[in-house]
């Protein structure tokens, strides 16, 4: 099986903290805020296949299911017994989807503006066709053009009013169209299977950070806290979908008195 590129950042003898990136990010997207919790935790993002260093040829190994596999092997070469497990948005839903494949290996779970996929078949076909559209734009490999219609989507409005967001426009400029594409195609919320059911099977704390500007996921999140077990909402004001990058300090903090619990 192929391995993930991965950074990290801390001394291995701290607890490990491995953070996955969204779609179109990479591991360097929690450079800072991995160097500022790295006094308390060994972090470990890798690129997500399709992403950064990790443009695998096979489609296959784009899924979710093959990353989740990937994953569990990565921390189990490094040998440890359980991880914290940090997701924003698509690496949110492949987070849930680990925890649920390996639940020994998850003492924590924290996601970040996710979801568990779309639990109606007909809403889950419209996204996947929607998804087939992005796939057919990044097919002509007109990045530039991609980004700027991706965020331009309403979730990202609060996003587009960042300061930082043109350096963060650039930094999606590293990935490659056909990485990306395989990633929509194989691990896109359309192509994700619902994990909604399975909510009650998650016994392990689940942490949920959702940004006050993001109504469409506070709304998914408090429909998950209605079946979660062990869950607990974080709302982190003045944000919108991508916390840690709208909101670096207070993700932080969220973050530091969740790994401190």
């Amino acid at each position: 099986m192929s391995k993930l590129a991965f950074i990290s950042w801390g001394e291995d003898s701290l607890p490990p903290l491995i953070l996955l990136h969204g779609f179109m990010g990479s591991a360097m997207d929690w450079s800072s805020l991995a160097e500022d919790i790295s006094s308390v935790r060994h972090c470990i993002a890798p690129d997500l296949p399709g992403h950064g260093r990790s443009l695998f040829a096979q489609s296959r190994l784009h899924g979710i299911e093959a990353t989740v596999d990937m994953i569990a092997e990565m921390i189990r070469l490094r040998g440890y017994s359980s991880v914290e497990l940090l997701g924003y948005s698509l690496g949110g839903r492949v987070a849930l989807s680990f925890a649920l494949r390996y639940p020994r290996l998850v003492r924590t779970l924290i996601l970040e503006s996710s979801s568990p996929g779309i639990e109606r078949d007909q809403e889950r076909f419209s996204r996947q066709q929607a998804d087939s559209r992005w796939q057919e734009l990044l097919q002509h490999g007109d990045m530039k053009k991609f980004i700027s219609d991706w965020y331009a989507q309403p979730l990202f409005s609060s996003l587009l009013a960042h300061p930082n967001y043109p350096e963060l426009k650039e930094s999606r400029m590293r990935n490659k169209p056909i990485g990306l594409q395989m990633s929509l195609k194989e691990a896109g919320t359309g192509a994700m299977k619902s994990l909604w059911q399975h909510l009650p099977q998650i016994h392990m704390p689940v942490h949920l950070m959702v940004g006050e500007k993001d109504w469409k996921y506070r709304i998914i999140a408090n429909k998950m806290m209605e079946r979660l077990p062990a869950g607990s909402l974080h709302m982190v004001q003045g944000s919108g979908h991508n916390i840690h990058f709208e909101a670096p300090l207070k993700w932080l903090e969220h973050v530091r008195k969740i790994c401190m619990k």
